[in-house]
């Protein structure tokens, strides 16, 4: 897995967006850009790029406190195969950004 770029952006739970690489087999390679990563009680953790719900006439359609709601366009086959993959993300976020996620550490500690 290769890190392609890292933004930062504190929001809610979202700490930022990362791009990525990995290895699909036989040499090729798929790069995942503007993946998720948040933090939670269970620590940080990454979601696979979403998109917005549209109405049927066109609109976002928003949550009651108004923010947008999404809807996945990648998933993982299962909750283990997507756990590890968040893992491994994490794993590389840190050894590139040590200190991108220095806030969950301090809250995980208070």
């Amino acid at each position: 897995m290769k890190l392609l770029g890292w933004k930062s952006l504190h929001r809610g739970s979202l700490r930022g967006f990362i791009d990525i690489e990995v290895e699909v087999g036989n040499g090729r390679r798929l790069q995942i850009l503007e993946c998720s990563v948040h933090t939670g009680p269970n620590g940080p953790w990454v979601a696979l790029p979403g998109k917005p719900q549209l109405d049927r006439d066109g609109n976002i359609r928003r949550k009651a406190n108004g923010k947008p709601e999404y809807v996945s366009v990648l998933r993982w086959g299962d909750a283990q195969t997507r756990d590890r993959f968040s893992s491994a993300v994490i794993k590389l976020l840190r050894e590139h950004y040590p200190h991108a996620l220095d806030d969950v550490a301090a809250e995980a500690a208070a």
